[in-house]
């Protein structure tokens, strides 16, 4: 039982993550499945779902995961440079997948585990806790 508290404090803002994640991933997913049915774009519907899920995001992020001590201003712009190269690298992973016939439904649950390693170390290292930061 105490390894498990262990790795529990050890980890807590993967743990943090996850739960952040897994709530916004719904989110966006059902407003992402409502659009999508209205609208038959993939595009359109992506986009309104982002507009939605990025800020929820970004703020449960900020103020939850990594109880970040960073201006809100500099995490925030380096946020939304981390999340054009997601969104660009996302697109494209969108793309391929409606190519191969995946149906668009369910490619943001088929892309998750490829896009989530690559959601956390970004938001760790480049905007929460971005090592090149000057000190006051």
């Amino acid at each position: 039982m105490i390894k498990i508290k262990e790795l529990f404090v050890k980890f807590k803002s993967v743990w943090r993550w996850m739960c952040v994640g897994l709530v916004i991933r719904i989110i966006d997913y059902l407003v992402f499945i409502v659009f999508y049915n209205f609208t038959k774009s993939v595009f359109i519907a992506n986009f309104i779902s982002g507009v939605i899920a990025i800020p929820l995001s970004y703020l449960s992020h900020y103020f939850y995961t990594f109880q970040s001590s960073e201006k809100f201003g500099s995490s925030s712009a380096r946020y939304l440079i981390r999340l054009i190269i997601l969104w660009i690298f996302s697109t494209f992973l969108l793309k391929i997948l409606i190519e191969i016939g995946i149906d668009p439904r369910l490619i943001k649950i088929v892309a998750i585990p490829i896009m989530a390693p690559i959601s956390y170390f970004s938001l760790k290292l480049f905007v929460f806790n971005y090592p090149f930061r000057l000190k006051n």
